[in-house]
């Protein structure tokens, strides 16, 4: 562990912290850190604490250099950090009352500026300020490298009063397992972000939420809560992960090992076995791979309107999270390994209706156990197997286009500059021609996004609206409903591609568009070309564009381009060498 100098402990007010939170210096690292997930009624009982000047535990933060900056990564006090700056927000009361914005000058500026809002009723002022002027007990340290904040954080929650089991098996975990978990598991709650570090700010966008906020991710709404397979507390746990690792790894290992903790300690440790599995298979086909029987087990059980628990078992069972492994397993390798298809999805729904009540819940109770697990899965390939045939298709990943435009869409909101979204390349006139003014657009965006940095990468997403009046327009001009997806709605490109004799031959016009385009060197054609992605988002056909640097700048034309926010931008002929500098140092 590299600590370049002393520890220091220091005392920072509420007020001083709600100015770091404001000017975005607390920042998040979620290879570590767990999502937020307290209750309303465990941020006011801290605030409580704080009203009564009561000690609080100690923060543990870092001060580290961030984007050319100092700020401070929070190791230990994420929940409570974020308990006071929504406080002060006003997304929650002490005692029915809320923070009196004028009590201190950042919230009062907010206020004036009509960035915060007053609610009411309003708590008394003098608390507000015995509240704001709190000291905070702040541990804070210098790291060179990464590595000792990982250790730190896990130390101390190894006694496992903090996080559970699965959430210190995660944190800090450099496996690959450990990686393509995180990923399948942020991909399927929708908690999805561009980088793995993210102010506090940002946190709450994709925090898990209940129904009292207006914000984030609604607990009911995530897959695992909507079919009733992981209840509310064992989700904040993060026991979706350990389901998904446990998933993974019979997916990955043969003979298929018991669903253990020591063998998922094992596995998260770099296990040699699991690690060179991984290393065949490659991380992005079982990322794919995995991601597409979800997909077809979601479209089945959501192809009536209902869920996974209420049809397969219409009595009571303690076991409804082992039985879905048994159930995903089997589509698996009747999916993958035997090369079927699905033929209808509705059909399979209902008559899988209280099966498991029949054939499972007399022996899910050891569904953890190799054996037993084995024969639950052929018990399940046994009932499903008449409604899949064989498909010409030799990989199930490539029609896999719903999680994949989620999980696009998810991340871009946390990362906007990485990002850009049209409803589609041609005009929406009485003669649609091709837009040729939008399709430079596109390629001076994909530019730009490529000169942010050495390691930038992003993405142009054809067939999605980012609002509704967009939308609107879309769906007037071609007679079709969008679909909408968080703040997004999917118009999709299937009504301009059927202007041309086939849809390859659309695909084939852009890309010799791609071909002959400004865009230099021509490495980047050649890149773009390479990862050109176009699938189906449930009836909607989607166009992916895809870039990243290349160890050098993207000219288009003899111009070089910029992001700043969300905009598009040329930079200026005397400011150029920047954009070296950016991807060389």
């Amino acid at each position: 562990m590299d600590v370049t100098k002393k520890l220091i402990i220091r005392p920072e007010t509420v007020e001083t912290i709600f100015d770091y939170y404001q000017k975005e210096k607390l920042l998040v690292n979620r290879r570590y850190q767990r999502k937020l997930v307290w209750t309303l009624d465990e941020k006011e009982n801290f605030i409580d604490s704080l009203s009564l000047s009561y000690p609080v535990p100690l923060f543990l933060v870092a001060e580290i250099m961030y984007k050319g900056d100092t700020i401070i990564e929070i190791i230990d006090g994420m929940q409570r950090l974020n308990a006071i700056t929504s406080f002060i927000e006003g997304e929650f009361p002490l005692h029915g009352r809320f923070f009196d914005l004028e009590t201190i000058a950042e919230t009062k500026y907010l206020l004036d500026k009509g960035y915060l809002k007053q609610k009411q009723p309003k708590l008394n002022r003098e608390l507000c300020k015995n509240i704001a002027s709190y000291q905070l007990p702040l541990s804070v340290s210098i790291f060179n490298e990464e590595s000792a904040i990982d250790d730190i954080f896990k130390r101390i929650n190894s006694n496992g009063k903090h996080l559970s089991s699965q959430e210190l098996r995660q944190a800090g975990s450099t496996s690959t397992f450990g990686r393509i978990v995180r990923k399948l598991s942020e991909n399927i709650r929708g908690d999805v972000s561009h980088s793995d570090r993210l102010t506090l700010n940002n946190m709450k966008k994709i925090s898990i939420n209940n129904t009292q906020l207006s914000y984030g991710i609604n607990m009911g709404g995530i897959f695992w809560r909507k079919h009733g397979i992981i209840t509310n507390e064992n989700l904040r746990g993060s026991r979706d992960e350990e389901l998904i690792a446990n998933l993974l790894s019979a997916i990955l290992i043969k003979p298929t090992p018991a669903a253990t903790s020591n063998n998922l300690n094992k596995f998260y440790d770099g296990d040699i076995e699991i690690e060179n599995e991984i290393r065949k298979l490659g991380e992005q086909y079982i990322v794919a791979m995995f991601e597409a029987v979800f997909s077809a087990i979601r479209q089945t059980f959501e192809s009536t309107r209902s869920s996974f628990s209420k049809i397969v078992f219409h009595e009571k069972t303690e076991y409804v999270n082992r039985s879905f492994q048994v159930f995903f397993i089997a589509f698996y390798e009747l999916l993958v390994k035997e090369e079927l298809k699905i033929v209808n999805y509705a059909k399979m729904a209902t008559y899988l209706e209280g099966k498991g009540d029949k054939y499972l819940t007399a022996h899910a109770e050891f569904y953890n156990l190799s054996k037993q697990r084995e024969e639950g899965i052929e018990i399940v390939k046994g009932l499903i197997r008449q409604f899949f045939v064989k498909r010409k298709e030799n990989d199930p990943a490539l029609n896999n286009g719903v999680i994949k435009l989620e999980t696009l869409l998810g991340s871009s909101e946390t990362e906007g500059t990485n990002y850009d979204f049209k409803i589609g390349l041609h005009r929406m006139d009485q003669k649609g021609l091709f837009d040729e003014q939008c399709f430079e657009k596109v390629l001076k965006t994909l530019a730009a996004i490529a000169n942010a940095g050495k390691e930038s990468i992003g993405y142009v997403v054809i067939g999605v609206a980012d609002n509704v009046s967009a939308a609107k327009i879309h769906d007037n001009h071609y007679n079709t409903k969008s679909t909408a997806y968080k703040n997004f709605f999917v118009t999709g490109i299937q009504c301009e591609a059927n202007k041309y004799k086939t849809h390859d031959d659309y695909i084939r016009n852009i890309a010799n568009r791609i071909k002959t385009s400004k865009l230099s060197p021509s490495k980047y054609k050649d890149q773009i070309l390479r990862n050109l992605d176009y699938f189906n988002y449930y009836d909607k056909a989607i166009l992916i564009f895809r870039i990243e640097t290349d160890k050098e700048p993207v000219k288009y034309g003899d111009r070089f381009f910029e992001r700043q926010g969300t905009s598009t931008v040329e930079i200026d002929k005397d400011k150029e060498a920047s954009v070296w500098q950016r991807i060389l140092l």
